[in-house]
């Protein structure tokens, strides 16, 4: 199982933020509101090289939702990207992190930006927050 499919995994289960009715996918965003996805973004995967072979490594991801655009309803997306970066913060304190595949470790999830509007058409919009996992692997032999 990938990285992504392991933190998408975890959120899903485990985010008190998310309503337990609504699918959580990996790169698909469908076009009906009240819809999330996680979109994994380029970046650098090594962090840092040890001599031995062994890395720190990350996953930038966007977290992404599609919900409808009026006033009203921007406040609660505002809010609820403010209580999910809160929430990355709370369980990398509590060390309470996606569980991996031997020979790595999960060291801390964090929001990177702001929730902020991506797109919109009117009657719904696509809002995003970027993300990085930062996790610790061992050199494969």
């Amino acid at each position: 199982m990938s990285v992504i499919s392991r933190i998408r995994d975890w959120i899903a289960s485990e985010c008190t933020c998310l309503d337990e009715f609504r699918e959580l996918f990996v790169d698909y965003l469908d076009e009906d509101a009240e819809c999330y996805s996680l979109e994994v973004t380029p970046s650098e995967p090594i962090v840092k090289r040890m001599i031995n072979g062994d890395t720190v490594r990350r996953k930038t991801f966007s977290f992404c939702s599609r919900v409808f655009f009026d006033s009203e309803d921007n406040i609660d997306t505002s809010q609820f990207f403010e209580d999910f970066s809160d929430w990355l913060e709370g369980q990398t304190s509590s060390g309470k992190l996606p569980e991996l595949k031997e020979g790595q470790e999960a060291r801390s999830m964090r929001a990177i930006t702001d929730g902020y509007l991506y797109d919109n058409n009117g009657m719904k919009a696509q809002y995003r927050i970027q993300c990085e996992f930062i996790y610790y692997q061992k050199r494969r032999i």
